[in-house]
C-alpha cells in the first residue's frame, strides 16, 4: 500500500492562555417597602452555563445565590458586586453604588471634601463630633440631626447622614459612624502561602478594632511578640496555639487565640526535560501534566513545548505523574517520518507507561514514536468527540487554546483530544488533535480496515471499527463520549480487559480466554515488536490460542467483539 499525508513541522508562538465562552455579569436592584431592604435581580449572561455567583454587598456580607432579598441594617453607600464564574471559566464582574436609607448622590457632578471624626469616649458616650470641610463656601449642609453647619457635636454612637447642595444644585449625600473610643476587637489571620518555600514562616496580620495601646502575641512556643503584624518561624513541626492580646486607651482589653498545624517541610521540585522528534527537538508542540491520585489520573497543569523544551514547577513529591507530549505539525506541507504524542519515555498509550515519583529536581526526556510507511488514498474519516455531564475532561487544560487560532468552543464538545488511527495490525499510524469544535479528520486514506480510538491518561477508550471501500470512501465515525472513566460510544456498552479470564499466564503452550460471548468476534495475535503472527474469527464463548510452535517471549492478545475489546500480554515460556 501506499499512503501520502499532507503536513509538515509547523511553528506557532502562543503568548497566553485564556478562558474562552463570552460572558457578563450584571444586576438590577430594587427597593421592597423600605429604603433598607433590596431586591438583587441577576441579569448576567453567558454563553455557557455559569456555575458560581459571587456576591459582595459592601457591608461585609457574601452571598452567592443567583438572586436574592437582604436587609442592610443601617444607612450608607454601599459598593455592592457581583462576580460569576461560567463552566469554561469565564470571569465577568461588575460593580455599583447602592444608596441604602439615604438620598443618592447627583451622577454629573462632584463635592470634595475632608472629614474629621472623633468617637465618643467613657464615661458618657456623648462627646462624639463630626467635622467637614470643602473648598467651595457657597454650599449647604443638611444633617440628619437637622443641623445646618459644617460640624456637628455631642454625638452619641451611630449613623449620621449628610447632603452637601452647591448653587448649582450639585448634591453629595455621605453616612459617617460614629463609634466607641472603648470599644475593642482582638482579630487576625495567618499567610503562610508567601512564605511556602521556606518552612515554619507565617505572617499574622492584625485586624483588630479599637484605639489600641498595645499589642502582645504569644506564638505557642515560648517566644512572643509586641508588634502590630508579627512575622514568626516556628523551628519545630507541631500544633501551636497562636494568642494575640490587645489592650486599648481606654481600659478595653480582648483576646483572640487560633491554632496552627506546623507541618514537616518537604520543598516541591521541578520536571523538566526535553521531547525529541528522532534525533531532533521537537520544534513545537503542548506537554500535558497528570496527576495521579487514587488510580485516577487528572490533568492538572499545562507548557508550551519550544525547541523540544517543557517545564513544570513546585510539584509535590507524595503525589505519582504522568507527562503527555503532544506534537504541533501544520498541515500545509509534506512530513517524514510521522511522530505521534506519547508519555514520559515513549509510550503512545498511559497504561503503557510508568508514572514518575519525584524525589528531587527531576529531568524525563520523551521520544516521540515514528512511522515511516508512506501510504496514498482517496478516503477519508471523520468524527466528533463529546463530553458527559459527568466527563472526566480539566476544562481549565483542555477547552483553551493550544493551537487552533478559533477563540470559540462548541458546547458539549472536546476539545485538544488525541485520537489515534489505527491499521490492521494494531499499529497507530496517524493521529489528530481535535479542534475548538471537538471535531476530528483523517484523509488521503486507501481502502482498508482500520480502528479510531481516543486517547486519555486514566481512561478506557472503545475502539471503532471501520471498513474503508469502493462503497464506503467518506466515513463519519460513531461519536466518541468522554465520561467519568470510559471513552464510548452513546448506544452500546463497552467492556474492557479486566471484564475477561484469560489463563494460564506464563504458559507453556495453550492460552483459554472465556468472554462469555456467542457473537462474532475477531482474535489477533501480535509479537513483542507488534508483528502479527496470528489471526482468526470465532463465535465460541471459550477460545483456545495454541502458542505450541511461537518462540518464548512476551505477546499480545487482542479480541474485538461488537461493543468490547480484550487486549492482555502473556508470557510463552519454553
Amino acid at each position: 500500500m501506499i499512503w501520502a499525508k499532507i503536513k509538515i513541522w509547523g511553528i506557532f508562538l502562543i503568548l497566553s492562555f485564556s478562558a474562552y465562552g463570552a460572558c457578563d455579569a450584571y444586576f438590577n436592584y430594587s427597593f421592597v417597602g423600605s429604603s433598607f431592604v433590596v431586591s438583587f435581580d441577576n441579569q448576567s449572561s453567558s454563553e455557557t452555563e455559569i456555575v458560581q455567583y459571587y456576591w459582595d454587598l459592601g457591608d461585609g456580607t457574601i452571598k452567592s445565590s443567583e438572586s436574592f432579598i437582604y436587609t442592610y441594617q443601617h444607612p450608607g453607600i454601599f459598593n455592592v458586586s457581583l462576580t460569576i464564574i461560567t463552566e469554561n471559566a469565564c470571569i465577568s464582574n461588575y460593580t455599583r453604588k447602592i444608596y441604602v436609607g439615604i438620598e443618592s448622590s447627583s451622577d454629573t457632578c462632584n463635592i470634595p471634601i475632608n472629614v474629621s471624626i472623633g468617637n465618643a469616649t467613657y464615661p458618657e458616650y456623648n462627646d462624639a463630633w463630626i467635622n467637614v470641610n470643602t473648598e467651595n463656601p457657597l454650599i449647604s449642609y443638611q444633617w440628619s440631626t437637622g443641623c445646618s453647619g459644617n460640624e456637628i457635636t455631642s454625638l452619641e454612637p451611630g449613623f449620621y447622614t449628610l447632603t452637601l447642595i452647591d448653587n448649582y444644585g450639585c448634591k453629595r449625600t455621605e453616612v459617617f459612624e460614629i463609634g466607641y473610643n472603648n470599644n475593642c476587637h482582638a482579630s487576625f489571620y495567618v499567610d503562610s502561602l508567601t512564605y511556602s518555600q521556606t518552612p515554619g514562616v507565617y505572617r499574622f496580620h492584625n485586624n483588630s478594632t479599637g484605639e489600641i495601646a498595645s499589642y502582645f502575641w504569644d506564638f505557642g512556643d515560648g517566644t512572643f511578640s509586641n508588634t502590630r503584624n508579627p512575622l514568626h518561624v516556628f523551628t519545630e513541626p507541631g500544633v501551636y496555639n497562636v494568642c494575640l492580646y490587645i489592650d486599648t486607651y481606654y481600659s478595653c482589653t480582648h483576646y483572640y487565640c487560633y491554632s496552627i498545624e506546623v507541618q514537616d517541610y518537604i520543598p516541591p521540585v521541578d520536571i523538566q526535560g526535553i521531547v525529541y522528534a528522532g534525533s531532533s527537538k521537537l520544534p513545537l508542540g503542548m506537554a500535558v501534566l497528570y496527576e495521579k491520585d487514587n488510580n485516577i489520573f487528572k490533568a492538572i497543569d499545562k507548557c508550551l513545548i519550544q525547541n523540544g523544551e517543557y517545564y513544570f514547577e513546585d510539584l509535590s513529591v507524595s503525589n505519582a505523574y504522568l507527562i503527555y507530549a503532544v506534537p504541533e505539525f501544520n498541515i500545509d506541507q509534506v512530513y517524514f517520518p510521522k511522530y505521534f504524542p506519547a508519555y514520559n519515555g515513549s509510550e503512545c498509550k498511559w497504561q503503557n507507561a510508568n508514572t514518575i515519583i519525584l524525589s528531587s529536581k527531576s529531568n524525563y526526556d520523551i521520544f516521540l514514536p515514528e512511522y515511516s510507511d508512506i501510504f496514498i488514498g482517496d478516503s477519508k474519516i471523520n468524527g466528533s468527540v463529546f463530553l458527559s455531564e459527568n466527563s472526566l475532561y480539566s476544562k481549565p487544560i483542555f477547552q483553551t487554546v493550544w493551537f487552533d487560532s478559533i477563540n470559540q468552543f462548541s458546547l458539549g464538545k472536546a476539545s485538544n483530544i488525541v485520537v489515534y488511527l489505527i491499521n490492521d495490525n494494531n499499529e497507530i499510524i496517524d493521529f489528530c488533535l481535535t479542534n475548538n469544535h471537538g471535531n476530528y479528520e483523517f484523509n488521503n486514506l486507501p481502502y482498508g480496515e482500520y480502528i479510531v480510538r481516543a486517547e486519555k491518561a486514566g481512561m478506557l477508550s472503545q475502539e471503532i471499527n471501520i471498513v474503508l471501500d469502493e462503497n464506503n470512501t467518506d466515513i463519519v465515525a460513531k461519536d466518541l463520549i468522554i465520561k467519568s472513566s470510559l471513552i464510548q460510544t452513546d448506544k452500546q456498552e463497552f467492556y474492557y480487559a479486566d471484564s475477561f479470564s484469560l489463563y494460564p499466564n506464563p504458559t507453556d503452550s495453550h492460552v483459554f480466554i472465556d468472554l462469555n460471548d456467542n457473537n462474532r468476534k475477531s482474535v489477533k495475535i501480535f509479537s513483542a515488536d507488534g508483528e502479527k503472527i496470528k489471526e482468526f474469527i470465532t463465535e465460541s464463548p471459550h477460545i483456545c490460542i495454541d502458542l505450541n510452535a511461537t518462540l518464548a517471549g512476551v505477546y499480545l492478545i487482542v479480541v474485538r467483539g461488537n461493543n468490547y475489546i480484550f487486549q492482555k500480554k502473556v508470557i510463552k515460556v519454553i
